[in-house]
């Protein structure tokens, strides 16, 4: 019996809690795992404390390029929960991070976030006669994303210095 499923058997658990040998089972039957940051997060501090290991499972990060319709959902519970915005200014944010995301001529690549598919997207969009103000709305949804992902700031996504 390997040592991480010996450590499974060894845990109390209730019928609905998932233990370290279903965790590993399920590990070993899907070829890929999405997951969240705070997914990882808590996989990261389960290992530091000794209660599971995650040996051969190489680096931990979602390989999902594509923002999922429950992460859309969280990051709205997000924005009005943590980031103190209004509902209608949410749903608006999330609208327009998808249209970021599918735009059919520069999308923006989500995840990770990519400062070079942004400068992209915003050169085409003001090439295409956009706005500055229509272009900030983008730019506050992704810098609401990024708080979301729980990432540092893109340079370019801060407003820049007034000329003297």
């Amino acid at each position: 019996m390997s040592h991480l499923a010996q450590k499974g058997t060894e845990m109390s658990r209730s019928d609905d809690d998932l233990t370290l040998q279903d965790a590993a089972n399920a590990q070993q039957a899907a070829s890929t795992v999405d997951l969240r940051p705070e997914e990882i997060k808590t996989l990261l501090k389960l290992r530091d404390a000794g209660l599971i290991e995650l040996a051969g499972l190489g680096e931990l990060h979602n390989e999902n390029p594509e923002l999922t319709e429950g992460t859309y959902e969280e990051f709205r519970r997000h924005m009005v929960a943590s980031q103190g915005l209004a509902p209608g200014t949410a749903d608006c944010r999330v609208r327009y991070i998808r249209f970021l995301e599918h735009h059919e001529d520069a999308p923006v690549s989500l995840r990770p976030p990519s400062e070079d598919s942004w400068q992209d997207h915003v050169l085409l969009r003001m090439e295409n006669g956009a706005t500055g103000s229509a272009l900030n709305h983008y730019r506050k949804a992704l810098k609401s994303l990024l708080k979301f992902l729980g990432l540092g700031r893109m340079g370019v996504l801060e407003p820049s210095v007034p000329r003297a």
